[in-house]
């Protein structure tokens, strides 16, 4: 049998795409979300490791519709660590609402630092289900299972 071996990448910030970035915050990639935006209301659809730069971006562009919610996608470790922020330590938030499916509802209640934002009420978990829909003042969201490495939750 052959020994396994490892793949080490570059670090990121040697890329030269990431310099730019670095050096200049308008030229940064962040990871992927979307922002629904309503007349009185915004919703983001995942919490990224970037959550204060989208977040931010989100008040400068919709300064009318304050952020509302967060619906969790899937437990990928980059969809849902951004709702540290939510925390004491940094936003303080008061009962954010975040809608999760059954699993990752279970899993945000009974793993830390995530059950720490439950306790203390900084979010607000909404069980939500498959197939039924979510009505929101302004628009409706219908969560659906999607067969995406559903090994966490």
């Amino acid at each position: 049998m052959l020994p396994k071996t490892r793949v080490i990448r570059k670090p990121v910030v040697s890329d030269p795409i990431c310099i730019r970035g670095w050096e200049d915050r308008n030229e940064r990639i962040t990871a992927s979300a979307i922002a629904v935006v309503t007349d009185s209301e915004s919703y983001l659809f995942d919490a990224t490791p970037h959550f204060p730069d989208q977040t931010y971006r989100l008040s400068r562009q919709a300064p009318h519709a304050p952020l509302s919610g967060i619906f969790l996608t899937h437990a990928h470790i980059g969809h849902y660590t951004g709702l540290v922020h939510l925390g004491r330590e940094v936003m303080g938030a008061q009962a954010m609402p975040v809608y999760a499916m059954p699993r990752m509802k279970t899993f945000l209640e009974d793993n830390g630092p995530w059950s720490q934002l439950v306790t203390l009420e900084n979010i607000d978990i909404k069980p939500i289900t498959a197939g039924s829909s979510v009505g929101l003042p302004e628009v409706r969201v219908t969560p659906f299972l999607v067969p995406h490495r559903d090994e966490n939750c």
